[in-house]
């Protein structure tokens, strides 16, 4: 086929691909590039100027602009205010919109959209382009969830209302793209579930792992502080709310009742941004919480156990396909194990409450030939059925296909109007 110009509009630019939303947006950027012209529209939160250095040799132009914690939250004050949907409107931004109409007036044969909040990129004129969007998750039934669980009054009400107006905006998203895509197969079920309708335009395409990077034959530094102790990781954003209760969780319910069996355990919390919460509860011994680390795989090598305690989770964990292809020994909430196609048991343990996640680790702990052989089957079933290649293949051929499918591939930008104000409309 030939080259298609596609406009690649993301939320956040994949820059730094170290955690999940930017993994999965690398790859699919890097590997649309070696076959197309990829012209790339993002926000940027820190270190612009680097962003721009890793992502210009990929991008025939880009546009990154830089959203500091200051202007985002400004941005979800007044769209909480306004009645409209937050975790949208902080990815509403003017001179990206004016960037991307000047992208379509030149000339483009697809619209990438990354994430639903990438919406906010279009402008509110005309958009004659095929689109092809990304969700990964569905946003919708994420916020009813958190609606769900979460105790204070005040957070479930903002929750609710969140989820309902991300909902009208995902509905005309899914009715006006040729195709979307989703990590899993359960996302699929509750786009059908939220919208109340099927969803036959929706495919599922899968995360992947970078097995060779995460090779447990590779010699990595104990970055542990003696003495040595049974050590139990979790890896991830602990900016990200779900990741930071989890870690909370874990540390509160699950490492005491290990203590009360004799497995005086070390708890490991890797990853950027931890709250003050967290932060209280290092000790630098039983409780470690690291904040960013340039490299995740020692902190992986030298664990005895990765442990993924999400309550709420979507899609499929690229922390967990990560200490799987460590061929570290995982034990999951029932949630976050939901879109992994593994056997219980076999290549993973599922544990739903604290007391059966404190008796799954205490068995791991107790026999070193179970937990190798946990962690041996992880990383073949990763190997076999989670490579980023044939995932970015995939990509390629959904991406083909839709910028094929338009009878004129070179749509002028005119042709259809009022399609992202339509969409735009509700968030």
């Amino acid at each position: 086929m030939t080259r298609v110009r596609i406009l690649f509009l993301a939320h956040r630019a994949p820059s730094a691909p170290d955690k999940g939303e930017r993994i999965r947006a690398f790859h699919f950027l890097t590997a649309l590039a070696q076959r197309h012209d990829v012209y790339l529209g993002a926000h940027v939160e820190e270190d612009a100027a680097g962003a721009r250095r890793a992502l210009s040799p990929l991008c025939a132009d880009l546009c990154l602009r830089p959203l500091p914690t200051t202007v985002r939250t400004v941005r979800i004050a007044r769209a909480v205010l306004a009645g409209r949907a937050a975790s949208l409107e902080a990815f509403r931004d003017a001179a990206l919109q004016r960037w991307v109409a000047d992208r379509l007036r030149q000339g483009i044969d697809l619209v990438f959209l990354y994430s639903l909040a990438a919406i906010e990129a279009l402008p509110s004129v005309a958009v004659g382009v095929p689109l092809l969007a990304d969700l990964v998750d569905c946003d919708a039934a994420k916020w009813a969830e958190l609606a769900d669980r979460t105790r204070d009054p005040l957070h479930r009400l903002l929750y609710a209302r969140e989820a309902r107006l991300v909902a009208a905006t995902e509905r005309r998203l899914l009715a006006a793209c040729r195709l979307a895509l989703v990590a899993a197969a359960r996302e699929v079920e509750a786009l059908a579930a939220v919208h109340a309708r099927p969803c036959p335009g929706v495919r599922v395409l899968t995360n992947g792992v970078d097995s060779d990077f995460f090779d447990p034959s590779l010699s990595f530094p104990d970055p542990y502080p003696p003495p040595r102790r049974p050590t139990l990781v979790f890896t991830g954003a602990m900016d990200y709310p779900p990741n930071a209760e989890a870690a909370l969780w874990f540390a509160r319910a699950v490492l005491p009742r290990l203590e009360a069996r004799g497995l005086p355990c070390r708890f490991a919390v890797v990853g950027r941004h931890p709250g003050r919460r967290l932060r209280r509860l290092a000790d630098g011994q039983r409780v470690i919480v690291t904040g960013w680390v340039e490299d995740v795989r020692p902190w992986l090598a030298h664990a005895d156990i990765a442990v993924v305690p999400l309550a709420v989770a979507r899609g499929v964990q690229n922390k967990l396909l990560e200490a799987m292809a460590m061929a570290k020994p995982v034990v999951a909430s029932p949630a976050a194990a939901r879109g992994i196609a593994a056997l219980p048991g076999r290549e993973l343990a599922v544990a739903a409450d604290a007391a059966a996640m404190a008796e799954e680790i205490g068995r791991l702990l107790a026999s070193r030939e179970r937990a190798s052989a946990l962690g041996a089957a992880a990383r073949a079933h990763v190997r076999a059925h989670y490579r980023w290649q044939d995932r970015c293949l995939e990509l390629l051929a959904a991406c083909e296909e839709v910028a094929a499918s338009t009878p004129s591939s070179r749509a002028s930008f005119s042709t259809t109007r009022a399609l992202a104000s339509q969409l735009r409309s509700s968030s």
